[in-house]
This record gives structure tokens, C-alpha cells and sequence, in this order.
């Protein structure tokens, strides 16, 4: 992910993140990598992912097909991140006219967390390591406004790639439980 950052700010023409601002945290003093990125595992990674793949997710697979419950989660995910738009810098700067790419960003997030959960065989652990590494390097400070972007495209290509090759529909039919795919 730091690699993707790092090819981010080049793209941006900003410069590049360094290993030590990633310790840093919006509104924290400097913690150091390995504490800013265990306050990402508790926050974004348990915190979110124990109530969005944890929970709401197996009950909307229950009744929907993944690409669906996917669909229906970002819309919760969404209206719970919206607040950061008035308190974190990076969001603040660029003010709810980039709502409808960060709602098309939580989208492409949620079709590969759903991937990265069924594929697991419903396990949690997956979606939290992931999301907690994420915003490790893109919520952090040093890697904000248009590197943040950049380095979430990524994300939308693996999720491009998962919808064009059915990643999400040979995850089984709703109520079912998904089959694990072996990549």
C-alpha cells in the first residue's frame, strides 16, 4: 500500500510520503508506525469492519446476492463517513462536491471487502487487516487530497476486475453460504 502512496504523490505531483509520517495520525501527537497503525486495527478495522462484514453483511448475503448486499452496505457506509467531510482536513479541502466519487470509492471498497470476507470463508480478520492497512497509509496525513485519490484506484480496478470476471456472483446464491474460490 505504501508503494501505491508512494506512485500516488508522483502521479499527484506532490511529494511523496515518507515511512515516518505514516505514524502520524489526524489530531494525535506522533505515535510511530506500529502504534498509528494498531490505532487503524482497532478503529477502521475492528471498530468498522466487526459491524459492516462482521454483522450487516451475512444478514443482507442472507437475503441478497453479494454484488447487491455490497450495494446496499456502501449506502450505510457512506452516511457513516460523511460527518469526516467536516472534521478531517483532507475531506474539508475538498467539500461534498467529491461525495459522488467517494460514495463510487466506498462501492469499489465494499465489493472487495465482500470478496475478501466470502472468500475467507466468512472470516472477519481478512476485511479488518485490510481496511486497517488502507487507511494506514491514505487517512494518514502525509498522504492527503489528490494521493489519497490516486492511491484508492487500485481499489476500483480490483473491483472492475472482480465484476467483469464474476468474482462476486460464484460466491454462491443469496442464503447460501459462499463457496471459497482458490486464486
Amino acid at each position: 500500500m505504501s508503494a501505491v502512496a508512494q506512485f500516488g504523490a508522483r502521479v499527484a505531483h506532490q511529494d511523496p510520503p515518507s515511512w515516518d509520517a505514516l505514524g502520524q495520525v489526524h489530531f494525535l501527537p506522533e505515535l510511530g508506525l506500529l502504534a498509528a497503525w494498531s490505532l487503524w486495527f482497532a478503529t477502521s478495522g475492528c471498530g468498522e469492519e466487526i459491524g459492516w462484514r462482521g454483522f450487516l453483511l451475512p444478514r443482507l448475503q442472507e437475503h441478497h446476492s453479494p454484488l447487491r448486499s455490497s450495494a446496499l452496505l456502501t449506502v450505510g457506509w457512506a452516511a457513516w463517513h460523511i460527518p469526516a467531510f467536516f472534521y478531517i482536513p483532507g475531506y474539508a479541502a475538498f467539500g461534498l462536491r467529491i461525495l459522488p466519487g467517494f460514495f463510487f470509492s466506498l462501492f469499489a471498497g465494499a465489493v472487495v471487502l465482500t470478496w475478501l470476507y466470502n472468500i475467507s470463508g466468512r472470516s472477519v480478520m481478512p476485511a479488518i487487516l485490510w481496511h486497517a492497512s488502507f487507511n494506514f497509509v491514505t487517512a494518514s496525513p502525509a498522504v492527503g487530497g489528490l494521493t489519497a485519490a490516486v492511491t484508492s484506484m487500485p481499489v476500483v480496478a480490483w473491483a472492475v476486475a472482480l465484476l467483469i470476471g464474476g468474482g462476486l456472483r460464484e460466491q454462491g446464491r443469496p442464503g447460501e453460504r459462499p463457496r471459497v474460490i482458490n486464486t
